[in-house]
């Protein structure tokens, strides 16, 4: 045993103590031993007692097995940890502002005062600032970090050294796609030339080499592989064969984005019946007709949803630190559908009649976002307006955005990334590579009809940041953080101790609590034989010998006395 324990490792992963014990009632059962103990050796840490649900509790171990918990470690100490990351931008983008928010906890009992907190990107620091919480409190750091590239970015929010240095840095990933590939569709190429020029023609420097646009016409749309692609802009088409539908509808549940605008082409009972069935999106309504034949009479912007990630950052900062209004100039709509939001849909803009003029829909893990007008100048002045060009860029970022700057695992788990993969030929190799460097070679479960692939890894040991490597090439990466409950140094009560002996079927004579402090051995020898008492009895002899003594000595002069 001892030489087991000297080979043993230390980990960073959590286990429960009473997942541990199972393990354990499990070997004793199979023991013939009349006599059985445990001995449980831990720092006495709370949190490890905890987390037992009542239809849990189970009586593991019978009358025969004696407890033995032992406490190592020294008194308790002070400690404070990064316990939770949060990224509020869903669209990032290179040299634009990424907010964030860290939330810190002081587990001890002694109040931070400028405790410093710095975060790094990309091997540099970009945000360094000070921190003060109470005893046993919390706090909530909000920052901004600009990233300087496209691609996966690592990176962690780091706190002074203390009691346990593990949970003093969490990290994160950053993901910016370096290329995105769109998939433009119409009836004619007149159907995407305003779109497509949108696309590709000045806006946002940051944007600048970002997309890469084919079109395409609808008779050419069973013969592409959609697959290649990371956004699908359908304008005007007419409609949809059943197959067609499918692989629309695999492509966004697997994480693909579409963008849809309707024209007079459009057979919007065809498109109810195909894409929005399969997708379960509500049926919408077709325009109509009339509208367009009186000028006069057009629909505007009633309602838009700020907070959307579409709009975050789109209005520029005003002089004087006011902020952004928020208002834009509305186009002109003389014709439109009506969609319906329904239960897992959203309308981001609304027209002054009520219904949707943008409207959002979630399909397993992509999106598809319909315009209630075509992309040309028949049912709006919305091409010509200063909104179509960035809107259009956002959406088309915001639709091939995927969760994996979001993605953080705890050590012990499985890492799990799907990404969308682009070859074909099946003899590519991949490997998840830890922190330090150790590759495990994966092999991907494929979905041919999605264009994605499953990747999955063995429980992770270390923290940091695991990338998915193909080749020399990173396709994706996902953070593995400390579990937050092991910030709580806190030791154990024995009324907590009491609890959990009772939730796994110990008894208080059955149980032992072993502080570092005494003899081990002694404190065993006496649980297994009793205590031996012959040394207190014979002390016990000694003194009454010695009152014994001391009365017949008074006795015997009070004699003396009475004689004289």
């Amino acid at each position: 045993m001892k030489t087991i324990l000297e080979k043993a490792t230390s980990s960073l992963e959590t286990t429960s103590f009473r997942d541990a014990l199972g393990v354990v009632a499990k070997v004793l059962s199979e023991s013939k031993n009349f006599n059985q103990e445990v001995y449980l050796i831990t720092d006495a840490q709370a949190s490890q007692f905890a987390g037992i649900e009542a239809t849990d509790s189970t009586d593991l171990f019978d009358d025969r097995v004696r407890m033995f918990l032992v406490q190592a470690g020294g008194k308790q100490q002070e400690n404070a940890g990064v316990s939770e990351l949060d990224l509020k931008t869903q669209i990032i983008s290179k040299n634009k502002p990424v907010n964030m928010q860290a939330a810190v906890r002081n587990l001890g009992t002694t109040p931070l005062r400028n405790s410093i907190m710095s975060v790094y990107v990309d091997g540099s620091r970009v945000v360094q600032q000070s921190l003060d919480i109470g005893a046993m409190g919390s706090a909530t750091a909000n920052f901004t970090v600009v990233p300087k590239r496209r691609g996966i970015l690592p990176g962690y929010v780091q706190l002074e050294d203390d009691a346990l240095e593990s949970d003093n840095r969490r990290y994160f990933v950053l993901t910016i796609p370096a290329n995105i590939n769109i998939l433009m569709i119409g009836e004619t190429p007149q159907d995407t030339r305003l779109a497509s020029l949108a696309l590709t023609l000045g806006g946002d420097s940051s944007l600048a080499g970002l997309f890469s646009v084919q079109q395409a016409t609808s008779a050419q749309l069973s013969s592409l592989d959609i697959n290649k692609f990371d956004v699908l802009v359908f304008c005007g088409v007419k409609a949809f064969t059943p197959t067609e539908a499918d692989r629309v509808a695999q492509f966004v549940r697997a994480g693909g984005g579409v963008m849809l605008f309707p024209d007079d082409e459009t057979d919007i009972a065809n498109l109810n019946a195909t894409v929005f069935a399969k997708l379960n999106i509500p049926a919408s309504q077709p325009a109509q007709e009339g509208t367009a034949a009186i000028p006069e009479s057009f629909l505007s912007f009633a309602k838009m949803d700020n907070d959307h990630p579409l709009f975050q950052g789109l209005f520029e900062q005003p002089s004087g630190g006011k902020k952004p209004s928020g208002i834009i100039e509305s186009p002109r709509v003389f014709k439109a559908i009506r969609p319906q939001a329904g239960e897992k849909g959203h309308t981001i803009i609304s027209l002054s009649d009520g219904t949707g003029f943008l409207t959002e829909y979630m399909a397993g893990e992509g999106r598809l976002l319909l315009f209630s007008v075509e992309a040309n100048l028949g049912w709006s002045d919305f091409p010509v307006k200063g909104l179509f060009a960035p809107l259009l860029h956002r959406a088309t970022v915001y639709l091939a955005s995927r969760n994996e700057s979001r993605s953080s695992t705890v050590v012990g788990e499985r890492i799990r990334l799907s990404p969308r993969v682009r070859g074909t030929g099946g003899k590519e190799l991949y490997a998840f590579k830890s922190p330090v460097g150790i590759e495990e070679r994966v092999v991907p479960h494929k979905s041919t009809l999605a264009g994605t692939a499953v990747f999955e890894s063995a429980p992770a040991t270390e923290v940091g940041v695991y990338e998915l490597r193909k080749a020399q090439e990173t396709i994706g990466a996902s953070a593995v953080n400390l579990d937050p409950d092991e910030s709580d140094l806190r030791h154990v009560t024995d009324d907590q101790l009491q609890s959990f002996w009772k939730r796994v079927g110990i008894t208080d004579s059955q149980a032992n609590r072993v502080p570092a402090t005494e003899k081990i051995e002694t404190t065993i020898l006496e649980s297994r034989l009793g205590v031996e008492l012959w040394k207190y009895f014979l002390t016990f002899a000694i003194i009454v010998a010695l009152v014994e003594m001391a009365v017949a000595r008074e006795s015997k002069s009070t004699a003396v006395r009475s004689e004289a």
